[in-house]
């Protein structure tokens, strides 16, 4: 091997290494290698489909970094994994029936709308992420129970005092409760009414007098404890505490039809050409589920796995694939994907971003003279 080889072949393995990183983080990897490869003279298709080939394996090391984030998201990654899996083989075969000229003609818009997503991708991660608050924001302040009625009743005791409460349920409602004392004497009374929510637990303190007794009136599905305590005050107030330890599980997002449809398409794009399919994945996603940033990362790089590699059975079994560059590419890929699932989190975004557009923009450069 001569050094010029020697050389080419740590180029490619760097930039595999570079791409499983950003793919793990974000998505784009592709034009880091992609261009690469066009620089030492390999033809666009042939280029396109060895990297593809090589960039699962990495992609598939992200997904395994990122295990964690996945737990509970199996119906979800289902669902939308049909899509992408539909989606990358529409895009591969639609890669291999139109002809190279093609490829060549539509490459460099692909390129440049890639590389817009990745330039305007931090307004887009801090639009989602405001609306992901927001959504949190508006349900944690509910102030309406499961039936649409008031959180709290407000209406005064019998005596005139007025009733409290309203502590919050543990599926983000209200517990409402009201207070009702007949009046001096023997068994006043204080009256909570619960929110649908297991465990509930209600304390009722009650005015002077033998006998103070504190009822519960828990929603379907409740078990509430009660406890009744003969309070020294003038008038009597109940009081809802939830035990949280029987937390209900919370439902699982999945989208509808409209998603799937999304998902497909970034599928196409990505068993087609796949820069920057990442960045549309989140962007989707962010918009549809309320969920962490970092949850919807593993599944972005769940998806975009699945779309590399149907597309990569495709390209093995339907055209050439030069498996030297794809070796190289693949164990630069895993160790990328390692790297990015453990310390790419904490890489500066705008770093990776100035190496993306300089690389990409090079690309473009090339295919456009």
């Amino acid at each position: 091997m001569s050094s010029h080889d020697l050389l080419e072949a740590l180029a490619i393995f760097a930039a595999g290494l570079a791409a499983g990183t950003i793919n793990t983080v974000v998505g784009s990897g592709t034009l880091i290698t992609f261009p690469t490869l066009l620089a030492f003279g390999y033809p666009p298709v042939l280029a396109n489909v060895s990297n593809n080939v090589g960039l699962v394996p990495g992609v598939a090391s992200g997904v395994h970094g990122y295990r964690a984030e996945l737990t509970g998201q199996r119906k979800r990654i289902l669902r939308l994994g049909s899509a992408s899996v539909c989606g990358g083989l529409v895009g591969a075969v639609l890669l291999l029936v139109l002809p190279e000229g093609a490829f060549k003609a539509i490459v460099p818009a692909l390129i440049g709308i890639a590389l817009v997503m990745v330039v305007f991708q931090p307004r887009l991660a801090k639009w989602v992420a405001a609306r992901q608050r927001a959504r949190a924001a508006a349900r944690d302040g509910s102030d309406t129970v499961a039936d649409g009625s008031p959180a709290v009743d407000r209406s005064p005791a019998v005596d005139g005092s007025p009733a409290t409460g309203g502590s919050p349920a543990v599926d983000g409602s209200r517990v409402a409760n009201v207070a009702r004392v007949p009046g001096a004497g023997d068994g006043p009374r204080a009256v909570g009414v619960a929110a649908p929510g297991d465990g509930g637990l209600a304390v009722g303190t009650a005015a002077p007098g033998d006998g103070a007794r504190a009822l519960v009136t828990a929603g379907t599905g409740d078990v509430a404890s009660v406890l009744g305590t003969a309070g020294t005050g003038a008038r009597a107030s109940a009081v809802g505490v939830v035990d949280a330890i029987s937390q209900p599980e919370t439902t699982l997002q999945l989208g509808g039809p409209v998603l799937w449809v999304l998902v497909f398409l970034a599928g196409v794009y990505g068993g087609y050409f796949g820069a920057a399919q990442g960045v549309l994945l989140i962007g989707i996603m962010g918009i549809a589920f309320t969920e962490t940033m970092q949850r919807i990362n593993a599944v972005k790089n769940v998806l975009a796995g699945l779309v590399n590699g149907v597309a990569a059975l495709i390209f093995i079994v339907a055209t050439h694939v030069d498996w030297g560059v794809a070796g190289l590419i693949a164990a630069g890929s895993i160790i990328g994907g390692q790297v990015g699932a453990r310390i790419g989190r904490r890489l500066p975004p705008w770093g990776l971003r100035l190496v993306i557009i300089c690389v990409g923009t090079a690309a473009l450069v090339k295919l456009l003279a």
